[in-house]
């Protein structure tokens, strides 16, 4: 199971700093959270569907992202219209009503949801972890919370490697996890934790030891980094011109 979703390329949407692709994610989540209408949401959705796509990211990668966000988007559309009712009445049983507006709006609010989705893989698809984190600390994360950040992401992928070896190392020994009721195979699963645990606890003691001969304990006024973020003219162009479009949506809200 990984983590890291990003797609080597080499795009015009990959080549911008992490720091803009974060204030354009940030800015997108915004614009359509205060979108109500449905043409709106659409248009959004589209543009950065076209923006990936641009972006050369593969076509599996949007057929997983809908697929995981399909069940949420399902269940808004059927249930929307059972609680909100505005326009020509469709259905009409018992209690219960279907109107024109319901669906239209539930439509609209399933759609957001998957930018809001769409808005965040963005960044993720177009921008190396390693990246990310550089970005986040450039824009004021204190560093500490930067490199644990970056050690979650790195290792995640790295601890359900382990769980899966260690199931299937205790298989091979005969233990059965599939059998009984519930509550025998939580049981059946207690070899497994505890190898996890001594794992993972062996794990953070070296990783501690590391960091440790590393002075990472150690307080410097400036940190250098071998691989450093600078912003080009076309990121503060784009940056401009991202502020610029929230600014607009803020005045058209409160005008």
């Amino acid at each position: 199971m990984g983590f890291d979703f990003y797609i080597r390329e080499d795009t015009w949407l990959h080549r911008f700093d992490p720091r803009v692709k974060i204030i354009l994610a940030v800015v997108l989540m915004f614009v359509v959270l205060s979108l109500k209408s449905l043409l709106p949401i659409v248009i959004i959705l589209s543009a950065i569907h076209a923006a990936l796509f641009s972006a050369k990211i593969p076509l599996n990668r949007f057929q997983w992202v809908w697929k995981m966000m399909l069940p949420v988007t399902i269940m808004i559309i059927v249930l929307w219209p059972f609680f909100y009712h505005s326009g020509k009445e469709l259905i009409h049983f018992g209690i219960l009503s279907i109107t024109s507006g319901g669906l239209i709006e539930g439509t609209a609010m399933a759609l957001r949801i998957c930018s809001l989705g769409f808005a965040c893989f963005i960044l993720l698809f177009t921008t190396d972890q390693n990246q990310i984190v550089r970005g986040l600390v450039k824009m004021g994360l204190p560093y500490t919370i930067g490199l644990t950040f970056a050690i979650t992401l790195r290792y995640l992928p790295t601890f359900f490697g382990i769980i899966g070896m260690v199931i299937d190392a205790q298989k091979a020994r005969g233990l059965d996890l599939n059998t009984g009721g519930p509550v025998k195979r939580m049981r059946s699963y207690m070899p497994v934790l505890v190898a996890v645990l001594i794992t993972g606890l062996k794990t953070s003691e070296n990783l501690s030891n590391a960091l440790e001969t590393r002075a990472f304990s150690v307080s410097v006024k400036k940190r250098t980094y071998f691989n450093d973020i600078r912003f080009r003219a076309a990121d503060g162009i784009a940056t401009v011109c991202i502020i610029g479009a929230a600014v607009l949506r803020i005045y058209t809200m409160v005008a």
